[in-house]
């Protein structure tokens, strides 16, 4: 059915289209070099082990993924959260450096009353095993 909707068609032509007219006339502004046949060849084979690729992740059961996610997961949220509180916190201060003084002092009671609550909220998540 792909192929009987004209509008993916028309759009899938048109991206052909353009990329092409990339390579070949806009070289200087995108900053493209010609490629030789090897290297069309070395792009062409690593877009089509993408679709078998594709199809073992289709097949893959879902509970399956989400149990080997939650395990995987669990460090790279350990990891992320403390991250984005301190950019978060960093963000903020540097906010308030641009404000006026009484609109900082505003601002940052503000933000630390957000981050209060979300330490809380956080230490909640990890005493039920959420985190």
């Amino acid at each position: 059915g792909v192929f009987k909707n004209y509008f993916f068609i028309v759009v899938f032509l048109a991206m052909i289209g353009c990329q092409v007219m990339i390579m070949y006339v806009g070289g200087r502004a995108f900053s493209i070099q010609r490629i030789t046949g090897r290297d069309w060849g070395i792009s062409i084979g690593i877009g089509l082990l993408s679709l078998p690729f594709g199809v073992l992740i289709r097949l893959f059961p879902d509970w399956l993924f989400e149990k080997i996610a939650r395990v995987v997961g669990k460090p790279v949220v350990l990891v992320y959260r403390p991250l984005h509180r301190w950019s978060g916190k960093m963000g903020r201060k540097i906010k308030g450096l641009r404000r006026k003084s009484t609109e900082s002092e505003k601002v940052e009671e503000v933000a630390e009353e957000e981050s209060r609550i979300e330490e809380e909220r956080m230490r909640g998540d990890v005493e039920k095993g959420r985190a």
